[in-house]
């Protein structure tokens, strides 16, 4: 059997724009659901900053440079 085993250290705490849940994410994500409001997410990193970016905001961009 194939078991992945995580050290605490693994996760990130982060809470969710959303909803105000709290979530544990993996270091190396770039992207999740939340399991409360079922929204989905973008993880950004930059300079040992993590932010959450709505994919909804996302799309929206595109979008707006496609038009």
């Amino acid at each position: 059997h194939n078991i992945l085993r995580f050290d605490i250290t693994d996760f990130i705490s982060l809470e969710c724009p959303s909803c105000g849940s709290q979530l544990q994410i993996t270091k190396d994500i770039d992207r999740f659901i939340c399991a409360s409001c079922k929204n989905e997410f973008i993880v950004k990193r930059s300079g040992g900053i993590i932010a959450l970016q709505p994919i909804v905001d996302g799309i929206r961009n595109v979008a707006a440079r496609v038009d």
